[in-house]
């Protein structure tokens, strides 16, 4: 009997690695993860240290109301009272360290935190404590990020079908771009963690893993509450598969209760903070918007003697048209779906509520641009080897159409009919 009940087991494990039992392969695949997962280290720590340099300036700036300290503190005024998610983590990061290392830390750490970003003098007015939960919070900051380069990577092959090689690229092309979505002020302590939810929101639902999707919505609440809005993927998602209606109404309303409740709980337990749910910016965005000089701008990410286009640049904003829309009919419905109306959203949610060209708030619709991006980088330039299938999740689609142009590549699918997990 155990014999029995082992063998489908043994099976299924090893559809999951995709091999059967070839040790060989085994090495290769270890060998190709470990290589990929220093490539992800890697450019994860050079998006961290850009977004430091321009985090840190308002990080420790006494001033603004909702710096680091008083991030810690549960003393920020509303909105950013209710994204109590990473505060937490820091917190209860520090509480399980030893109390010798937390009051007395190494030299060199102290000298690699703070210090290298806001230097030596004014690293001296920051607490010790202090430096060292800045350093947690960056560690933190590192994880989510990783993590969200390898859910990234997943996406590309789950609703693409595309190859892992063709999804490695595409998720180091997207962590490469991911500085110019950093302002002048940088961003927030919880930045990363949003960009992991949604990827790892979205992953769920189309690897069929509804109730974990769900699950995830929840925690995804309490990091920022704007990840209400993750719910429009949803949407695309059941409208995209070919599940029935009355099952469609079932999942949307058991998510859109998860969603509901810990946005509730938070609600009322920060209605007693100053501030208020929303930022209102309309008119200097009109201002902004309307002068000619904003579609010219520079920045500059980790070098400062090189200078790159901002995003609402005119030179990157044709770019970032055309990948996005080149053979739009061809891009999976899902995808279609997600960008329209999620693009949409926080288009309309960055002319009312945001700072400018505060293109990090647009974080919303990264994935959805990232698989529209990636579908045109591959329809251009060709897939490369053969598509990889992934047990979780199989998906029936509608070829395009060949032509004469396509003879020398293999297509890559492009619509979504069903899906089953």
């Amino acid at each position: 009997m155990a014999v029995q009940w082992l063998r489908p087991q043994i099976e299924t494990i090893s559809r999951v690695i995709n091999c059967r039992c070839n040790y060989t392969f085994i090495a290769r695949r270890l060998v190709y993860t470990a290589v990929l997962s220093l490539a992800f280290a890697l450019l994860s720590s050079s998006v961290i240290d850009a977004f430091l340099k321009k985090w840190c300036g308002t990080a420790f700036n006494a001033e603004i109301p909702y710096n680091f300290e008083k991030t810690l503190a549960y003393e920020v005024p509303r909105p950013y009272a209710y994204r109590v998610l990473v505060p937490w983590l820091v917190n209860t990061t520090s509480e399980l360290l030893p109390p010798r290392f937390i009051l007395s830390p190494p030299a060199e750490l102290l000298r690699r935190g703070v210090e290298l970003y806001i230097g030596e003098d004014q690293a001296k007015l920051v607490p010790v404590v202090l430096q060292v939960k800045f350093i947690i919070a960056v560690f933190w900051m590192f994880v989510f990020l990783f993590a969200t380069l390898w859910l990234y990577r997943s996406l590309a092959v789950w609703v693409l079908n595309i190859s892992q090689v063709s999804a490695d690229l595409a998720t180091v092309l997207f962590g490469l771009f991911l500085p110019l979505s950093f302002r002048g002020g940088g961003g927030f302590i919880y930045d990363f963690s949003e960009l992991f939810f949604s990827a790892a929101y979205i992953g769920s639902l189309v690897s069929g893993r509804h109730a974990w999707a769900g699950m995830i919505l929840s925690v995804a609440l309490v990091n920022k509450e704007s990840n209400l809005l993750l719910i429009v993927y949803l949407g695309a998602h059941l409208m995209a598969s070919g599940t029935s209606l009355k099952r469609k109404g079932y999942v949307f309303l058991a998510h859109l209760t998860s969603a509901a409740v810990p946005y509730l709980l938070i609600k009322v337990a920060m209605e007693h903070k100053a501030g208020g749910t929303v930022e209102f910016y309309l008119l200097w965005n009109i201002d902004y918007w309307t002068n000619i000089s904003s579609f010219f701008g520079f920045m500059t990410t980790n070098l400062q003697l090189v200078l790159f286009p901002k995003p609402a640049n005119i030179l990157f904003l044709g770019l970032f048209v055309w990948l996005v829309t080149y053979r739009w009919k061809y891009k999976p419905v899902f995808v279609r779906m997600a960008l329209l109306s999620v693009g949409f959203i926080c288009l309309a949610l960055l002319a009312v509520f945001c700072w400018h060209d505060e293109i990090r708030n647009l974080s919303l619709a990264f994935p959805a641009i990232f698989l529209a991006v990636t579908h045109s980088i591959v329809e251009n330039y060709g897939n490369g080897v053969t598509p990889a299938t992934s047990p979780r999740l199989e998906c029936v689609f509608r070829p395009k159409p060949a032509t004469d142009s396509d003879a020398s590549r293999p297509p890559i699918p492009t619509e979504r009919v069903s899906c089953s997990p």
